[in-house]
């Protein structure tokens, strides 16, 4: 009986606990959320009910699929904060179980890389970090300590590309991971469609294909019989609360998605574009939106502006010519290398094809997901001079890598640090808030305060103050908090220009009164 590798989850859960003592404010200061972090946090009250049944709201006036992520967040402020009490606020709660779960899914992945070919798993880690800190400081930290819906997808996207590749190379019993992380990523953005329906599709349908040629379907079927039945389940359970939506509610989110692929669906950029789109991710540039308007030139220019990435790729260089000649000497290939690298190179292709119709703006967290694939070249290559090594020198070498990990995480604590900012103000207002005579409080503001509004909003529906919006802000609050006439509730304005704030009105300490 071959023997479970323990490696990945042992040093994996070193890794994370490292990661969650350089961000150990979120044990000690309570953090208020504001703007989409809150948007998120309202649904999340929903999921704590288990009445959330589609995903995070879109600018574009829709709701992406599906809630799984919510639940997510709803299992950390339930776990961390009510019960354990290890956390100082419920959204404190969700960054912790972030951290965790991303963590997860990259003991997964590299659980799953190893059965396949040798892989250091502290070069790994370490790998992991310098990519993190990479894009960590090109702009807002997102990758693996940030629970903002667009940075949720890298490592559900690492752990699709892994699987789908092991699952080509016969590993039929990952299947499950591969379901689970494909809907993951189609629950967490729309056009995940795109990317799990054409590799998961054909990945599902190159083994049977492969079956068939080779001793027949039927008992290719009969003998796996249980991978497959558990994948399906996984996707049945993740189906169902967008279906219950579609069937239940009118109009229902299907709707509202195709009303905007009917405005949008025409949108075309041009290759040089989506190829000038898909280089500022390699460049870890934080403002694609800017850097396009540069030109190839500028593009360049500002990816190695940067030091850290220019010794990035140079290194990268390095091993890409170390690991190519040792490949080419090897005499047995794992063909699951192989298969890495075609869903490697269809996943770049289906971004250009999906940058090419991005609606409003090549915005950077359009893409962050694609960030994966730095991590997957990096296992590549690692694997492919791995089995050069002579075990003494590979184990050194791993030894010192652990010590490089822990030197590099207290360097850059700053970029693997959550920096979501709080906003303690709005407790204080929603504490302010008077009660409506009609029990619901139709809150009202400016379109450039939708920030501060949502961040009151949840705050008041922590504290169990009732309130609803116009329709209009129906899909950033929610559905559950539209106003059905908003004649018939008390007006809760909030504004934060410097005006006269008389009695009933309440000052938002310092810089918006309600």
């Amino acid at each position: 009986m071959q023997k479970r590798d323990s490696l990945p989850l042992i040093l994996t859960a070193g890794f994370v606990l490292m990661v969650l003592a350089l961000n150990f404010q979120i044990f000690t200061q309570p953090i208020v959320e504001a703007g989409d972090y809150a948007a998120n946090s309202l649904l999340v009250q929903q999921a704590r009910h288990f009445r959330l049944l589609t995903g995070h709201y879109s600018r574009w006036q829709f709701q992406h699929p599906g809630p799984a992520f919510l639940y997510l967040f709803a299992l950390g402020e339930v776990l961390f904060y009510d019960l354990l009490h290890v956390v100082p606020a419920p959204y404190n709660g969700q960054i912790l179980i972030t951290i965790i779960f991303n963590g997860a899914l990259l003991c997964a992945a590299l659980y799953v890389f190893r059965r396949h070919a040798k892989l250091s798993v502290p070069l790994a880690l370490l790998a992991t970090e310098v990519v993190t800190v990479l894009v960590n400081t090109s702009g807002q930290p997102s990758m693996l300590i940030s629970n903002w819906m667009p940075d949720v997808l890298l490592f559900p996207f690492l752990l699709f590309a892994v699987s789908a590749a092991s699952v080509l190379a016969g590993e039929t019993r990952d299947l499950p991971f591969l379901a689970v992380s494909g809907m993951l990523l189609i629950h967490a953005h729309f056009a995940q469609f795109l990317f799990v329906g054409v590799i998961g599709g054909a990945t599902v349908a190159y083994i049977l294909v492969l079956a068939q040629r080779h001793g027949g379907l039927r008992p290719f079927l009969s003998e796996r019989r249980w991978d497959f039945i558990v994948a399906a389940a996984i996707v049945f359970v993740f189906a169902v609360p967008p279906l219950i939506e579609i069937v239940v509610d009118r109009p229902n989110n299907l709707d509202a998605l195709l009303s905007y692929l009917n405005q949008f669906g025409g949108t075309r950029n041009n290759v040089g574009t989506a190829i000038g789109y898909f280089a500022c991710f390699l460049l870890f540039i934080g403002r694609p939106d800017i850097a396009l308007t540069k030109g190839p030139i500028g593009i360049l220019a500002i990816g190695s502006s940067r030091f850290g990435v220019v010794a990035y790729w140079m290194i990268m260089a390095l091993l890409f010519v170390a690991g190519l000649s040792r490949y080419a000497a090897m005499k047995q290939r794992p063909p699951f290398l192989k298969y890495l690298t075609w869903i490697g190179a269809g996943s770049v292709v289906l971004f250009l094809y999906w940058a090419k119709r991005i609606t409003g703006g090549f915005l950077v967290f359009n893409g962050t997901f694609i960030y994966s694939l730095h991590l997957a070249a990096w296992f590549l290559l690692l694997a492919m001079i791995e089995p050069g090594l002579n075990r003494r020198v590979a184990r050194n070498i791993g030894a010192l890598t652990l010590l490089v990990i822990f030197i590099l995480g207290i360097g850059e604590r700053k970029a693997l640090r959550a920096s979501v900012g709080s906003q303690p103000d709005d407790v204080q207002a929603a504490l302010a808030v008077p009660a409506s005579r009609f029990g619901t409080l139709a809150l009202t503001f400016e379109h450039n305060d939708w920030p501060s509004a949502v961040g009151l909003a949840i705050s008041m529906q922590r504290i169990g103050k009732p309130f609803c919006v116009n329709p209009n802000w129906g899909v950033m609050f929610s559905k559950a908090n539209i106003c059905p006439d908003m004649r018939m509730a008390d007006q809760l304005r909030l504004t934060t220009d410097v005006t006269p704030c008389k009695p009933p009105c309440r000052n938002k300490i310092g810089r918006a009164h309600v």
